[in-house]
């Protein structure tokens, strides 16, 4: 190896220092001391005096140099310059001095990033701060500037600074803005992404291809928008298919099933302006019903759903519902009901729209208002119109109704079904006050467009269809979004394989009243339902949730109100369909947008998010909350589990995953196993049986994805694993359940 002049020259300086300084130590003792200190030459000066120099203790060394050109005395260095001379002050000791100058520095911007940075001071000097302005592309930001190999974060700012020490070369690390994607498909198949991530971002390359879950599946080409069925947009017929995200996208995965079926409608005694007909229907899928667009019309009567009968006795199903293909054509029949005479109502004209004041009789048990009087637009239901009318059994209030006042159908005392537009704007709070018998809610909807039909909350309509037409023996789990994230179904279905499993969790928005009316409705003989409620009132049966998220899901089935008794939910439901409404109507014709996990397509089809996701942030663990057992939510339980017991099933209570918070705290889980022994005191004597200890989902920090119930996919496969063992602690096997 060959050493250059100046490294020759350094080591030698520095061998002859200590040689000095050893020689001085050993000789000169009882002389003052005197200390050798050499100047190692660097680039960017040349010196030009004596090197090295032996002075007193504590004196200064002198150092004549000449800078070469462009170059500056460093004041930073640690060292006084003064007339060409380099001070080394205050010698203590024999030392080697590094000393580097101030120097000019190239600063060069690489070429693929120059459109988006430039430099405020072009020319700066080794130690100068330079500042560096960004102008990213549109949908990008600068998230680091890297100055050669150091990173700067940056902030909102549009300009970051930082020292200079050498010639350097600056990169930008450019980062789109958050994009939902989604990729969905249509009967008889699904779709593999190549690369899923947590967070898709403008410029994100997603390759995707379809896959077939039938041997008579066909691929018919991948779509954006909606499948080609509904109008969407033609983008590719190869399978494989690979785009850079340039905003929210959501792709359908477009299959035909060489064996399929068709839906149609009769219009039963209407005129419809077009057939109804949906051909290529596969078995085993469901198929959206057509909204009451005004395509479907009778005259003096009002259009109130489909119906497998005629007349009206099979099962109904709601304008813009979805309906189950089962090895079959199917025809449904429209459902009319006849308008009350406008001769029987009182009612008055206003600014171009009727005001329907009341009835002039006795309207039976069945009012129908009209859509329109004397060709006039109905809007306004007036204050106590309908007040105490005791023989109403059934109330349509039809597509154009905007306003119910206080009291309108107030003491209604024998009203049992309600069908309301999707067209109100306002319904005073006790519109329905003192109807005891109202327990049918049904919405009539002109819509065919789901504004939410693409979020996190509308997954429970699917997980609905397939609690309802799942054959067999079933484990079904039911929990707010804690099941979703924290649950892998494909574990029990391989240690339980004769049951099927149903994921029927959705959020605590939902409060647990709704899922159990849901559950115990559709209820097999031998299934098997397991409560893992997340630690709130409304998930414990203490209270009803005052949110608007049923309607997130129920905007995506409008059949799933049939199974909701409103004296039961009203709260939940009835009350907060008009805030829902507000929302919807600022969506539409669009859809809710999505971003991330949070989306419909992310579940897989026992209802569990599969999309990929890792630990996020660590949030702070809670202790046990004993005072949310109370004896009102006791009792909902318990009402529950001897229904569910009565149809033949079993009812069986666990405990949601929740995070340590990073701590091993033993008072942590002491908190929860105290939980466990309350609540487990608390059900002595109902048919619920408590199967978990509470403590035992108590999991690390790190096994959770964005907040103390969602877990991440490793967290998910734990908590399954818990809730296995639980199941078999409590005997449950590959066959029989424990009576």
């Amino acid at each position: 190896m060959r050493l250059n002049r100046h490294v020759l020259y350094m080591i030698a300086l520095t061998v002859i220092v200590f040689a000095s300084a050893f020689y001085l130590s050993r000789h000169e003792s009882g002389r003052d001391s005197r200390c050798t200190v050499a100047l190692v030459p660097g680039e960017g000066y040349e010196i030009l005096s004596e090197n090295p120099v032996t002075v007193p203790y504590g004196a200064s060394a002198q150092f004549s140099v000449k800078f070469d050109e462009g170059c500056a005395h460093d004041e930073n260095s640690g060292l006084r310059y003064e007339g060409g001379v380099l001070y080394v002050d205050n010698v203590r000791d024999s030392q080697s001095v590094h000393y580097v100058p101030r120097r000019p520095c190239a600063l060069y911007v690489r070429s693929e990033d120059a459109a988006y940075a430039s430099l405020i001071n072009q020319s700066v000097m080794s130690g100068d701060t330079a500042t560096l302005r960004l102008t990213p592309p549109e949908h990008s930001a600068v998230s680091r500037v890297f100055v050669n190999s150091d990173a700067y974060n940056v902030d909102q700012s549009d300009t970051v600074s930082f020292t200079v020490y050498e010639d350097s070369v600056i990169s930008l690390e450019l980062t789109g803005e958050a994009v939902s994607f989604t990729a969905e498909a249509t009967p008889v198949g699904s779709v593999k992404n190549a690369d899923p991530k947590e967070v898709y971002r403008y410029g994100d390359k997603v390759t995707i291809s379809p896959v077939y879950d039938s041997a008579y599946a066909r691929f018919n080409g991948w779509s954006a928008g909606a499948s080609l069925n509904d109008g969407g947009t033609l983008l590719s017929q190869s399978e494989l298919i690979s785009l850079t995200l340039s905003g929210d996208t959501h792709l359908y995965a477009n299959f035909t099933d060489l064996y399929t079926y068709t839906v149609s409608i009769d219009p039963n005694g209407g005129v419809a302006d077009s057939e109804f007909r949906l051909d290529g229907c596969s078995s085993g899928k469901s198929v959206y019903l057509p909204a009451d667009t005004g395509t479907l019309t009778r005259e003096g009567y009002a259009l109130v759903g489909y119906n497998t009968l005629a007349d009206g006795s099979g099962a109904h199903y709601a304008p813009g519902s979805p309906v189950m293909v089962n090895h079959d054509n199917v025809t449904l029949y429209a459902q009319w009901l006849p308008e009350t005479p406008a001769d029987t109502l009182k009612y008055r004209l206003s600014d171009g729209y009727v005001i329907i004041l009341g009835a002039k009789q006795d309207t039976g048990d069945t009012l129908v208002i009209p859509a329109r009087i004397d060709g006039v637009r109905v809007k306004v239901i007036e204050s106590k119109a309908f007040s105490g009318l005791s023989s109403l059994k059934t109330l349509v209030l039809p597509i154009g109704i905007t306003y119910i006042g206080t009291g309108a159908f107030k003491s209604c005392e024998n009203l049992e079904t309600v069908y309301l537009p999707d067209t109100l704007e306002s319904m005073a709070d006790d519109a329905f006050d003192k109807c005891p018998s109202f327990t049918r809610l049904r919405v009539l909807s002109k819509n065919d467009v789901r504004a939410y039909d693409r979020t996190f909350d509308a997954a429970l309509a699917d997980k609905y269809m397939r609690l309802k037409y799942t054959p067999g023996k079933r484990i079904i789990l039911v929990a707010g979004s804690s099941g979703s994230f924290g649950l892998d179904s494909s574990l029990l279905k391989a240690r339980f394989p004769d049951y099927e499993i149903v994921n029927f969790s959705g959020s605590y928005l939902f409060g647990i009243k709704p899922l159990m009316f849901y559950v115990i409705n559709n209820l097999h003989e031998g299934d098997i339902v397991i409560f893992a409620p997340e630690y709130y009132n409304a998930m414990y049966g203490n209270s009803l949730s005052h949110e608007i998220q049923n309607w997130l899901y129920i905007e995506s089935n409008w059949n799933m109100l049939d199974e909701l008794n409103q004296q039961q939910v009203r709260a939940s439901v009835l009350d907060k369909f008009v805030d829902f409404l507000a929302e919807r109507r600022a969506i539409l014709p669009g859809h809710q947008s999505t971003h991330g996990v949070y989306t419909r397509a992310a579940c897989n089809e026992y209802g569990d998010l599969a999309a990929p996701r890792s630990h996020r942030n660590t949030v702070k663990a809670t202790n046990a909350d004993l005072e949310l057992i109370k004896s009102s939510g006791v009792s909902v339980y318990a009402a529950a589990a001897r229904e569910i017991t009565a149809r033949g099933g079993v009812c069986l209570f666990s405990f949601p995953p929740i995070t340590d918070g990073g701590s091993q705290s033993r008072t942590l889980r002491a908190t929860y196993r105290e939980f466990t022994d309350k609540l487990s005191k608390a059900f002595e004597g109902s048919d619920c049986v408590l199967i978990s200890n509470a403590a035992d989902y108590v999991f690390p920090a790190e096994a959770f994805y964005d907040n103390k119930y969602h877990m991440t996919n490793e967290g998910a496969v734990m908590r399954t694993q818990q809730l296995i063992s639980d199941l078999e602690a409590w005997g449950l096997s590959s066959g029989e359940a424990v009576k």
